[in-house]
């Protein structure tokens, strides 16, 4: 197997590539979270055709890996940072060279359809990546999240050691969070979007999860999507031998929209479809589709506890510190 390798630090004055793998920005979107990185102190360098458009694609697929790859072997360029999500990753997956990841450890943030590009770097690079931030969707809002920006910062930096999130002091959603399923479980964090990870079963693309602690969310689906989804996920065989599951807030999943009813659903529909797995689970954590969102670390070993109401980093997830 090989081995895991782990992203060098970003500083700031350092260059932030931006890349667009699946849908395009909007152009109001786009410019003003490259103004909001900006003022973070950090350098943004615009992939060429950052304004391509192909229907519902930033551009063709070959020019979407073209921008990625060039970003990769970019010395001037420290971090990449995804736009948005939206759709197309999943068409590029299997014209990337992996390899130029191994070569160039960066710094990899996205989320939503990003997933499916993590999903693939992890299991053809063993890099780890960031579940967090992107461009647009977050940096482009005119008023970013402070806790958002603060623990993307913090993950970037390097600061992030020990305690990844502990719902007993959180004001950003650990006062919702529920308990599932008590335990206490140790994997590396593998998951993102339910949707798009749903998509990867059957592919060469879909991580192993034996062993590991599954991190999932979705946004503005039904509960029946969501329990064809777990189902699929139990039915593929995809959660043998998962260590422990971690559900996101689920945002938009019910009719009214009510916080608290939707993990409440939530947390019934996971216990219906998972309680025989024996594995701790919670649902709440802030990530994903939320304004209010970790930075969490794709393939860095965790532990969750239940009982302690922590979710903790075992090992460095940022080199060169």
């Amino acid at each position: 197997m090989m081995r895991v390798i782990r992203p060098f630090v970003l500083r700031r004055g350092d260059a932030i590539g931006v890349v667009m793998p699946a849908s395009p920005p909007t152009h109001d979107d786009l410019e003003m979270g490259i103004q909001h990185l900006e003022k973070l102190g950090f350098r943004v360098v615009l992939a060429p055709y950052a304004t391509a458009k192909n229907g519902y694609l930033a551009g063709r697929d070959s020019v979407r890996v073209q921008e990625l790859t060039g970003m990769v072997n970019n010395p001037q360029v420290k971090a990449i940072i995804c736009a948005r999500g939206g759709y197309g990753t999943f068409r590029i997956l299997k014209h990337i060279d992996y390899a130029l990841f191994r070569e160039h450890p960066k710094i990899f943030v996205g989320h939503s359809d990003i997933t499916a590009l993590q999903c693939a770097i992890w299991k053809r690079a063993r890099l780890i990546t960031l579940h967090g931030p992107m461009v647009c969707s977050d940096f482009g809002r005119p008023e970013i999240s402070r806790f958002t920006v603060d623990h993307f910062l913090k993950m970037v930096f390097g600061q992030c050691t020990g305690e990844l999130f502990n719902w007993r002091k959180s004001m950003q959603g650990g006062e919702s969070l529920i308990v599932v399923q008590t335990g206490r479980a140790q994997g590396r964090l593998i998951g993102g979007n339910l949707s798009v990870l749903c998509g990867l079963i059957g592919t060469p693309w879909f991580p192993d999860l034996r062993g590991n602690l599954l991190f999932v969310e979705d946004v503005n689906e039904p509960l029946y999507r969501l329990d064809r989804m777990f189902t699929q996920l139990i039915e593929s065989g995809s959660l043998e031998g998962v260590a422990g599951i971690l559900g996101g807030k689920f945002a938009g999943c019910t009719s009214n929209g009510d916080e608290d009813a939707i993990l409440e659903n939530v947390a019934f529909l996971m216990k219906d479809r998972f309680s025989k797995l024996r594995v701790p689970i919670v649902v709440g954590l802030p990530f994903g589709h939320v304004p209010d969102k970790l930075t969490i670390p794709f393939g860095a070993k965790a532990e969750l506890n239940t009982r302690s109401k922590r979710l903790t980093l075992l090992e460095p997830v940022i080199v060169g510190v």
